[in-house]
């Protein structure tokens, strides 16, 4: 089929304008930027160097932070990411960068594809609903503090085109979907829940869109391949996961100051945000004011920052959907239409999914209270980022909607109505210029960037031209984990984990000064298989290394991978995956040479 070159530049601008966009809001402070990269880029630096000494090796554990703990087996590892592949070619700032621009492209495409050939909808209308879901608040800002686990969040586009494309063999359909999950939970696991909520939010949306779009049969075949498929490629991560979580569950609970109806009010002004309510308080005072924040995080009823609160979508989406429902509000009712019960049905789960979405956001509700403490849904927080669920759903009836007023329009008129809109929801990315680097909520402050990217820079220019290892020599508790591998040292001080900043058997267990220090026995440094795998050890939690075991000690400290047990169940698992992986990549090259030489 031939491509129309007016369609791939509009995509190719609004790409690189979107791009721009991302590129300048992250560096608007350079070299002070978001501060949560202040916990994941001393952990790159920290796998960067466990690859160079011992090459693509799983990294079970590291000596470098809280007297040496675990790696894989931390829930927000990614060793095996975009960003820590593109750091043997840049230093950590452009890799993350690089990476960021990379799913944002590919969600882009995708859910282009996802709407001009699985929904049917006009191109014109397909870049729109492109724009509305990947220019957001919620992917901007927590790209900018630094959340490199949300990175994949556009991803969500590949598996809706996956999972309803109609000429995709299941069994191919599940290949692709495998390896989309492996991208996610290698990159920190956390979009799964976002996802899994959107989901249920779209799938009864398209029904009432095209029901033909959902063939449920071949729905289920590849999510049961893709399963399957996913299972054996991750069953590594999530084996070891469960390993460490078992011992560490981090429970949390978010507890909110709103009730259901305050609360809701908050979460339409998450979805209003900085690229609608930014001018308002602009033109209103004159300069935007940390009030927009303030009023932000007073109606969310949390003591969050505003990058967590923020996931506002364009105001020509809103100008959309205000069109759509006053439309749907002025019809007239069809009182002799006969009822669908099948679109009744997904009316009903719409409506259920809503109000489930809700009370996720809100941490409270009706059905909510006998689910928090389920199983993995205990060990979550942040409640309030469940609000992105909305955001595609919200741009694929943005979509829809211009798709189905403009249908019939002339080209000339279609063009003019879609550059208006498409340039409104690009201009509405400048309002991110407005958001103040620092504001108060009362005695609290909020800070966007604290994290000093020069001696990260440093560090790592170090590793990678000057050949350095930075092994382990001192304890040092307050080093922070940035300072840890100039001064050779470990800590006690992670103060940005949330897994290990509440913990204090580590610091009862070390003491300031050399590792080599022998006391009763154990050496200066915990014995990290004690949080994963103490059965195949026999360690023990918050355990030292034994003097005996000298030369597991030395391993460890010159961050070479010492001789510790792993289950045999594990072990399985990690040749499971790495057979997978080469399966699967070598049917995917099977199938494109077959398709290319029609063999």
């Amino acid at each position: 089929m031939k491509k129309n070159p007016l369609i791939i530049f509009l995509i190719a601008v609004n790409i690189l304008v979107i791009g721009a966009f991302m590129l300048w809001f992250l560096n608007r402070s350079y070299p002070i930027i978001g501060h949560d990269y202040r916990l994941f880029m001393p952990y790159m630096l920290d796998s960067y160097l466990h690859q160079r000494i011992n090459g693509l090796t799983i990294q079970w554990y590291t000596p470098s932070f809280v007297g040496g703990r675990p790696v894989y087996s931390n829930p927000e590892d990614f060793q095996y990411s975009l960003p820590q592949f593109l750091l043997g070619f840049a230093n950590p700032w452009v890799a993350v960068l690089s990476s960021i621009i990379v799913y944002l492209s590919i969600g882009f495409i995708a859910t282009y594809a996802f709407l001009k050939r699985s929904v049917g909808l006009h191109p014109f209308a397909s870049i729109l609903g492109a724009v509305f879901f990947i220019a957001n608040g919620f992917y901007f800002e927590h790209m900018a503090v630094g959340h490199l686990t949300f990175m994949v969040f556009p991803l969500l586009a590949v598996i809706m085109v996956i999972l309803t494309h109609p000429r995709l063999p299941g069994w191919l359909g599940g290949i692709f979907l495998s390896l989309a999950m492996a991208i996610i939970i290698y990159n920190g696991i956390h979009d799964i829940f976002f996802f899994a909520l959107t989901g249920l939010l779209v799938l009864p949306l398209l029904y009432l869109i095209k029901p033909a779009l959902l063939n449920w049969k071949r729905i289920f075949s590849v999510a049961l391949w893709g399963g399957v498929f996913t299972i054996l490629l991750c069953g590594s991560k999530l084996f070891a996961i469960y390993s460490f979580m078992r011992f560490f569950p981090r429970l949390a609970q978010d507890n909110y100051s709103t009730n259901l109806w305050t609360g809701t009010v908050g979460i339409i002004r998450q979805l209003l945000g900085t690229m609608t309510l930014a001018p308002f308080y602009r033109i209103m005072e004159g300069k935007f004011t940390y009030n927009a924040m303030i009023d932000l995080v007073k109606s969310t009823g949390t003591l969050y920052g505003g990058w967590e609160l923020d996931a506002s979508v364009s105001p020509a989406l809103l100008v959309l959907l205000a069109g759509g429902a006053i439309a749907f509000l002025s019809r007239k009712p069809g009182l002799k239409t006969p009822i669908d019960k099948k679109r009744l049905l997904a009316e009903a789960c719409l409506l259920v999914a809503t109000w489930l979405v809700i009370e996720f956001t809100l941490a409270k509700g009706i059905l909510y209270p006998h689910i928090q403490n389920w199983p993995i849904i205990a060990s979550l927080r942040g409640n309030i980022r469940y609000v992105c669920a909305f955001i595609f759903p919200l741009a694929l009836v943005g979509a829809v909607l211009f798709d189905k007023w403009t249908k019939n329009w002339k080209p000339n008129a279609l063009l003019v109505s879609f550059i208006i809109l498409d340039g409104i929801a690009l201009g509405s990315l400048y309002s991110f210029h407005y958001v103040p680097l620092e504001y108060r909520v009362g005695e609290r402050l909020y800070q966007y960037m604290q994290a000093d990217f020069s001696p990260i820079l440093d560090t790592y220019d170090q590793i990678r031209y000057a050949g350095a290892t930075f092994p382990v020599k001192y304890v040092v508790p307050k080093a922070a984990p940035w300072e840890v591998f100039q001064a050779n040292a470990t800590n006690l001080n992670d103060p940005y984990n949330t897994q290990f900043k509440g913990l204090k058997g580590f610091r009862m267990a070390l003491h300031a000064g050399s590792v080599d220090d022998i006391n009763n026995g154990f050496y200066n440094m915990i014995d990290p298989t004690g949080y994963v795998y103490p059965e195949a050890n026999h360690s023990s939690i918050y355990a030292r290394i034994p003097a005996a075991d000298k030369d597991k000690f030395l391993d460890f400290v010159n961050r070479r991978q010492p001789k510790w047990k792993l289950p045999v169940l594990q072990q399985v698992l990690d040749w499971t995956a790495l057979a997978t992986l080469i399966v699967e990549a070598g049917m995917l090259l099977f199938t494109l040479a077959k398709k290319l030489w029609k063999f």
